[in-house]
């Protein structure tokens, strides 16, 4: 059964490589406008988006992340942070920051919601994304929150997840389906 929206959720794929081609405003307030449309449980969104696109604050956001990658002790973020040329956040021209209160019960759901509603408005505009749970280790050296005050968290809120946004450099097809995830009672 042919359907447009059904098309973009199956062609969405994580993208890591962009063109650096900058994204139009319109663009990024149409994706968030979306976003702040995601529902969320009781209507609570309790989300708060970061954007980040400046260049100076994503240089700061790739350094941060780099460090934080190379001192982590976790194999594969030192062997990732350790090859040449490596660029946090796949060297995107747009990443998105969710955080949320940690002590609301349903923070995590309502922004792994929110995440993917931004990657199907940006493939549905012809952009890639990726989400990304491993930018946690972004604030690992934050204790005293001026990271997280800096990329403008509400007072209490953490970091829950983030997304890359940017013109696509890379076509890839979609891997093969795991069977049996499907009963029908």
């Amino acid at each position: 059964m042919p359907n447009e929206t059904l098309d973009i959720i199956r062609s969405r794929r994580s993208i890591r490589r962009y063109t650096g081609q900058p994204i139009p405003e319109e663009g990024i307030r149409a994706i968030l406008d979306a976003a702040v449309y995601a529902p969320s449980a009781n209507n609570s969104q309790a989300w708060h988006f970061s954007v980040v696109r400046g260049e100076a604050m994503l240089t700061k956001v790739r350094a941060v992340m780099k460090q934080n990658m190379l001192a982590s002790g976790v194999p594969r973020m030192l062997e990732r942070a350790s090859v040449p040329g490596f660029v946090p956040f796949y060297n995107a021209p747009v990443l998105i920051i969710l955080s949320a209160d940690p002590g609301y019960k349903y923070a995590q759901i309502d922004c792994g919601i929110a995440v993917q509603t931004i990657a199907l408005a940006a493939e549905s505009l012809g952009l890639g994304s990726c989400i990304m749970a491993s930018s946690e280790l972004l604030f690992a050296n934050d204790a005293d929150g001026s990271l997280a005050r800096e990329l403008g968290f509400p007072q209490g809120h953490k970091h829950v997840i983030s997304i890359c946004l940017g013109y696509k450099d890379e076509a890839l097809e979609a891997k093969e389906r795991n069977a049996g995830l499907v009963d029908y009672l």
